[in-house]
């Protein structure tokens, strides 16, 4: 029910900070260490299972919360930082970022994708073109309300046939261009450690934001 589905988004919200909260102890000798149980405990791969599971809140700010809520953990562990480097923390290890995704446009991307493979996995899919499939889900708000998503499908798409990892290409578009805005707004040094940021290796190693 809708009253669940609340209950389990403030309950996510409630641990999270719990966990977050933890790391302040260990940030004062070792913030290394701590970045990288934050980014275990909140990033991208300990939260995509709840958030294809569990439908987007009614209500936005349950979301922007949970953005806070991994914003300030980081400024906990490195201290204060810049929009810029909180953009960066926000993206994953191969723009450069550490994989604190936002979840507020992450959400409803991850749960569509869900709604998706089930769809596409029903016998009566079995013979029709995945995009007749998915159609009813994209073009009923009552199904799935987010048109911030069938936009991001319509543009990322276009009028070609739907890859079979939806989160994935959504994903990388919303990554792209995160980090196509963040580059274009840096200093000429600043761009350059972006980039490599982004190169082959880079990613065995948690950057700290700057």
């Amino acid at each position: 029910t809708a009253d669940g589905q609340s209950l389990q988004w403030d309950d996510l919200t409630t641990r999270l900070r719990a966990q977050t909260q933890a790391f302040s102890a260990v940030a004062a000798t070792h913030p290394l260490a701590a970045l990288r149980l934050l980014v275990e405990c909140g990033g991208t791969a300990a939260l995509t299972y709840f958030l294809r599971c569990i439908p987007p809140p009614a209500d936005i700010s349950k979301l922007t919360a949970l953005d806070e809520i991994l914003d300030e953990s980081v400024e906990l562990i490195v201290g204060a930082v810049s929009p810029a480097a909180l953009t960066q923390a926000r993206a994953p290890t191969r723009f450069g970022g550490i994989g604190l995704r936002r979840i507020t446009p992450l959400s409803p991307i991850a749960h569509f994708a869900s709604l998706a493979q089930c769809i596409q996995s029903l016998p009566l899919c079995a013979h029709l073109p995945r995009d007749l499939c998915l159609f009813p889900l994209i073009a009923h708000p009552s199904l799935f309300p987010f048109p911030q998503v069938t936009s991001l499908m319509s543009s990322v798409l276009g009028d070609g046939p739907y890859p079979k990892k939806i989160q994935k290409s959504l994903s990388l578009a919303l990554d792209t261009a995160a980090f196509v805005l963040l580059h274009s707004s840096l200093p000429a040094d600043e761009k350059a450690r972006l980039i490599s940021l982004t190169q082959h290796g880079s990613s065995l190693w948690l950057h700290l934001p700057k």
